[in-house]
């Protein structure tokens, strides 16, 4: 769904498509969180996690219907929670942290650093598919523990992989934009048996020549619609939600290389019998930037 005003007197229109034509990988930090804060009998518990990791992407293909191949993978990375039981930290590159490394909340993630996961990529941002499937099954198949391969299998399904990037890439218009054009993104994810359907609307703030390309600066806000899972207590009920943020894409480079997005929602709801009102919020980041150095 696309809507562009026409643009103010002069401004340029530039063309927004993944390329990746850099001719050589590109190296980023990303940085994922959540905070989750329950509020119940005047007790308040919070839960909280964050990955930095350090990813690399590269385009390593093309297909004949004008999408590419991008392969990324996982350097190394650190993972952080705090929770009322207590708290871990893990880096994967410390010789300390060994004894963490079968840790249920890292172990997929420090067996699969150095995998790539091949993403066909529209040139808008569709993610429409993963090129070498068979490949990663073939090497999911090559771990000895048992309960790890069910979980890397169920983790690198399509579907799953697909989920993990597509809300963070399908971002560009179909058309060129100027400064203050705007558009709308709509897409759908699913969790554990909770699902949100998401209207984005994105505008151009800036756009500014850089090397022999552009440099365009856009921010976003988007509704949610929220369904539960099943199984959730009927009495809670969504009382806010949002999601707003703001990426930089660089024609120079060919994607996008700056992006920074927070979804919050917060459900409220009393059982009744005087026990009052429970609050549960949800905080959830996701920023990744190039490293140019």
């Amino acid at each position: 769904v696309t809507s562009l005003p026409d643009a103010p007197l002069g401004s340029e229109k530039v063309e927004m498509a993944y390329t990746f034509q850099t001719g050589e990988p590109l190296k980023y930090t990303s940085i994922r969180s959540s905070m989750m804060t329950q509020i119940m009998g005047g007790q308040v518990t919070e839960v909280s996690e964050k990955t930095v990791s350090q990813i690399t992407r590269e385009r390593v293909g093309e297909k004949s219907d004008g999408s590419i191949v991008v392969e990324q993978k996982t350097d190394s990375f650190t993972f952080e929670e705090s929770t009322p039981n207590g708290a871990l930290r893990f880096d994967s590159e410390k010789e300390s942290d060994e004894v963490r490394r079968a840790d249920p909340r890292v172990r997929g993630m420090y067996e699969t650093l150095g995998w790539g996961v091949e993403y066909v990529l529209t040139p808008q941002g569709d993610v429409v598919g993963v090129e070498n499937l068979q490949g990663l099954e073939q090497q999911i198949e090559g771990v000895e523990a048992s309960y790890l391969k069910t979980e890397l299998q169920e983790a690198f399904s399509e579907t799953e992989l697909v989920r993990e990037v597509a809300a963070f890439m399908n971002l560009l218009p179909e058309h060129s934009v100027g400064e203050l054009d705007t558009w709308v993104k709509m897409y759908s994810v699913s969790d554990d048996g909770m699902s949100m359907d998401v209207s984005q609307k994105m505008e151009v703030l800036q756009v500014l020549d850089w090397k022999d390309g552009h440099y365009i600066h856009v921010q976003f806000t988007g509704d949610l619609d929220i369904k539960l899972p099943p199984e959730f207590p009927a009495f809670m009920k969504l009382a806010s939600s949002s999601i707003k943020g703001w990426f930089i894409f660089n024609t120079h480079y060919g994607t996008v290389t700056e992006y920074n997005g927070t979804t919050q929602f917060q459900l409220e709801g009393s059982p009744g019998g005087g026990m009052g009102d429970i609050i549960m919020s949800m905080k959830l980041n996701m920023a990744y930037e190039l490293n140019r150095e």
